[in-house]
């Protein structure tokens, strides 16, 4: 009989220590599953964001409307273009043809130089321009924060821009 008890309570033994570990387990892959879910959620709306811009931009384009024309009419003549990846090439190639000068190109990341212009990171000695163009809009607001202090001139959204145009 005293066998038997040993047994039941090493078998109750088990199972609670089974139940233990299985629930640890599970809230840990959740966990791991849940962080991985949210990056590419992020990722998802970063792209239709991006997205959505361009089909905008070729909107604009389709129907006669120039970046450059928004920059000519609010007095915009020297910028500084903040995030040269896919977005700030496209926008550096555009402001070239509408004649707009890119002072600066900037970005946080090191990138080769687009057609002969060198892409640096922020500095506290830059000359003073009329605007900073910032393409990254998925992340405006934070990029905006910090170029607040870097800056005297307007910072705005290349977004703002496409779906002002």
């Amino acid at each position: 009989m005293r066998c038997l008890m040993k047994v039941k309570r090493m078998y109750i033994i088990c199972i609670v220590m089974g139940v233990l570990i299985g629930v640890f387990f599970y809230r840990w892959r959740y966990n791991k599953l849940k962080n991985r879910y949210e990056k590419s959620k992020i990722l998802e709306d970063k792209h239709l964001e991006m997205f959505l811009l361009y089909d905008r931009w070729i909107q604009n384009k389709q129907n006669g409307k120039k970046i450059g024309d928004y920059f000519e009419e609010n007095g915009l003549k020297q910028v500084v273009i903040y995030g040269v990846s896919y977005i700030g090439k496209r926008l550096f190639k555009e402001l070239n043809i509408d004649g707009i000068e890119v002072k600066y190109l900037v970005d946080q990341k090191q990138y080769e130089d687009i057609d002969g212009k060198e892409v640096i990171q922020i500095r506290e000695n830059m000359d003073s321009v009329d605007a900073v163009i910032v393409t990254s809009i998925y992340y405006f607001e934070d990029i905006e924060d910090e170029l607040k202090g870097k800056f005297k001139c307007p910072i705005l959204s290349l977004g703002d821009i496409i779906y002002k145009v």
